[in-house]
């Protein structure tokens, strides 16, 4: 990568377990917000094509984008695919069940940097409203509760953007109402599939508006 450090793991250098006489002076103490936020600037300069289109994800400000591109770069094909990004990330959700019962998910423990950066992208895309991702929090915080909520949302972001940065397309909305479609189209499919298996002859047509 360009940028040599990225925006999430600097201000790890202040946190080794060492003795104050031999900890580390980062290269940035005593630099302002505003020094500092102009040096971050200056690096991200080289991805202003790639930093803007990530920005179009709900939630996702040009601190979140910049601390994306350091973490993973913009060649996505260092990846298998989203799947492997989003383990090596540690946000790959467990989801099991057995005679109806929910078994515990955990996440792996993954970049931790990556993963702050696109939790807290979820929350704030939980706010945006209107959106498909504030939707799909809300529903599964009503489920699951706040944090769960936050990782599947972080997940499905993190998931956007390697398909935005390998396809290099623009973020698509579905929309607060997408998951509403989804449902009525699922519930018709298995319907209809319980009918046939029944043995009835089933096609569906749509009611005209």
């Amino acid at each position: 990568m360009v940028i040599s450090t990225s925006i999430t793991a600097s201000s790890c250098a202040c946190n080794y377990s060492v003795s104050p006489r031999r900890r580390p002076i980062p290269a940035f103490a005593g630099t302002s917000l505003e020094q500092l936020d102009k040096r971050l600037r200056e690096k991200l300069t080289p991805y202003d094509e790639e930093l803007g289109r990530l920005m179009q994800i709900p939630g996702v400000d040009w601190v979140t984008a910049g601390a994306l591109i350091a973490e993973i770069g913009v060649d996505m094909s260092v990846f298998h695919g989203a799947a492997h990004l989003a383990s090596w990330a540690g946000l790959c959700p467990g989801s099991h069940e057995s005679a109806g019962r929910q078994k515990s998910g955990k996440t792996r423990k993954g970049n931790v940097w990556l993963k702050t950066a696109m939790v807290t992208a979820a929350i704030a895309a939980g706010k945006t409203r209107g959106s498909y991702y504030a939707e799909k929090y809300r529903r599964l915080s009503a489920r699951r509760g706040k944090m769960r909520a936050a990782i599947a949302v972080a997940h499905k972001i993190l998931v956007a953007a390697y398909h935005m940065l390998a396809s290099r397309a623009d973020y698509r909305e579905l929309g607060a109402g997408y998951l509403d479609q989804l449902n009525h189209h699922r519930t018709a499919i298995n319907l209809t599939n319980r009918l046939r298996a029944m043995g009835y002859d089933v096609q569906i047509t749509p009611k005209a508006a």
